[in-house]
């Protein structure tokens, strides 16, 4: 049996011959192309780098995203090269490169006000609060959260509104808040079930499970029994769909949950396994990093 991932490169690969034809990557660049076969051949790029970046397949998705940038320099279209820009973004945040995912981010924005596109303008004010919340800066990752949110709710969309929830909920992690979290990371669950969104869904109930270890259980509330919980739900979806970084993330929690149960040998083992193979992607982190900046 093939792999999601697998099938999601088969997937791929036929859309781009039926849109395409049987020409080679050389032949469709020697090829006179229309404006809407570069938008689409961009565009194409584009989705599949943002699909593939949260499997860790960094070369593949600096790959695609170096053709979509070729492919935007020669035409006029801000509101694809922004697109571009923001997956570009998002695959530094996810490399870690935090100060580049927020140059490239904020270059975003700028190309986006000109273009006056207010679904992606909100989608960037996202992006920069999350990294803003990886950078410690909380108080200007909720001021991006903030500007984000009343754009989606001027123009009644809750599926974007939905979107934020999960980082409010890292953000408010981060600052000390497990309880708050806990509530931003429910809602955002019960939204992305609803509407399909499983990194999402994953992401949130990883750091729930991170939420609820930090409180303390009372005869009313066993937080560990839903930590277990939690991470079992998680890891069903990490595991189907390959989001190798949350795997990683839950040996280091489900060493915490060992430890809280006093089985020391589990805690051990987990923690084991998660510095390893935290240790193998930092090499992959590196080199991505230097790749993309190439």
């Amino acid at each position: 049996m093939p792999s999601l991932i697998q099938l999601k490169s088969y997937c791929f690969s036929l859309l781009f011959l039926v849109a395409f034809g049987t020409y080679s990557q050389n032949e469709i660049k020697e090829k006179e192309l229309t404006l809407q076969d570069s938008i689409n051949l961009a565009l194409a790029y584009k989705n599949h780098a943002a699909e593939i970046i949260t499997t860790l397949q960094f070369d593949n998705a600096i790959s695609e995203i170096s053709l979509a940038n070729k492919i935007v320099t020669k035409i006029n279209d801000l509101e694809i090269k922004a697109d571009v820009l923001l997956t570009n973004a998002t695959l530094q945040y996810h490399l870690q490169n935090y100060t580049q995912a927020s140059k490239l981010n904020n270059k975003a924005i700028e190309t986006i006000k000109i273009s006056k596109n207010r679904k992606n303008l909100a989608r960037a004010y996202l992006v920069e609060g999350l990294i803003n919340t990886r950078l410690n800066l909380y108080s200007k990752a909720d001021f991006y959260f903030k500007k984000s949110d009343s754009i989606y709710k001027v123009d009644n969309n809750e599926l974007g509104r939905s979107s934020l929830l999960v980082g409010r909920g890292i953000n408010e992690l981060k600052k000390g808040n497990p309880t708050i979290a806990v509530n931003y990371f429910n809602a955002g669950i019960t939204q992305y079930r609803k509407n399909k969104m499983p990194y999402q869904e994953a992401i949130s109930l990883v750091n729930k499970t991170e939420a609820l270890l930090q409180l303390e259980d009372n005869p009313e509330q066993s937080y560990l029994k839903q930590a277990e919980v939690s991470l079992k739900e998680a890891l069903k979806i990490i595991d189907k769909r390959g989001y190798v970084k949350l795997k990683i993330d839950s040996y280091q929690i489900a060493s915490q949950i060992a430890l809280r149960r006093g089985n020391n040998p589990l805690a051990l083992k987990e923690l084991n396994t998660y510095t390893k193979k935290t240790d193998s992607i930092h090499s992959i982190y590196i080199g991505a990093i230097s790749s993309s900046i190439d």
